[in-house]
């Protein structure tokens, strides 16, 4: 029994991996409204510099991208290297969730949505997210002006009264959000955006 387990796990992960490749090198055959909806990264050692407002004050970051694992961004924030992002799922780089059901997000399609559960390792906590693409717009923020589909995301906590409502603006012409809006039950919120791009 624990052979067949294990076989068919390893045919899992050999699926998850193969449907990822071919969402990366699809390219702009996902092309919709002039948009590549497909998924790719940030090249390692750009830099993009946030400014945001929230509920207790204002801040400035520096996002340093240093690889991507799977859908997983890595980035380095100031001294701290060990920043990850998967798209539109705030901490579902650090706990465990259904990579299938969020894989069939790519490539952005608007009207397209995915939900799945997200775990905290240890079991103890879990959450319902729902992502649904609600379309394009050309926004402007600091950094200029760029293209984007418009992703939202709704999570809540299973068995609490905690609720998230997040909006993401996705540039394909950047390979990641330029602009960022969150609101939470608790009274949180925040509203960030990119207010410069650098190549090294």
């Amino acid at each position: 029994m624990h052979e067949v387990t294990m076989f068919g796990y390893q045919l899992s992960r050999i699926a998850r991996s193969a449907t990822l490749l071919f969402i990366m090198a699809a390219g702009p055959a996902f092309a919709q409204n002039g948009l590549d909806g497909s998924f790719h990264a940030p090249v390692p050692s750009t830099e993009l510099v946030w400014q945001g407002e929230t509920h207790s004050g204002n801040y400035t970051s520096h996002n340093v991208f240093i690889g991507v694992d799977g859908f997983k961004i890595m980035f380095k924030r100031g001294s701290v290297e060990d920043g990850a992002w998967i798209p539109f799922c705030y901490s579902c780089a650090r706990n465990v969730i259904d990579m299938d059901a969020y894989a069939a997000l790519w490539p952005l399609e608007v009207g397209k949505s995915v939900s799945f559960r997200r775990k905290r390792a240890d079991g103890n906590r879990e959450w319902a997210h729902v992502i649904t693409v609600t379309g394009t717009e050309s926004v402007t923020v600091g950094a200029g002006t760029f293209d984007t589909f418009v992703v939202e995301e709704v999570a809540t906590s299973i068995g609490g009264s905690w609720r998230s409502t997040s909006h993401f603006w996705w540039a394909p012409a950047v390979n990641y959000m330029v602009k960022q809006e969150i609101e939470e039950s608790s009274g949180q919120w925040s509203r960030d955006q990119v207010i410069n791009i650098k190549s090294r």
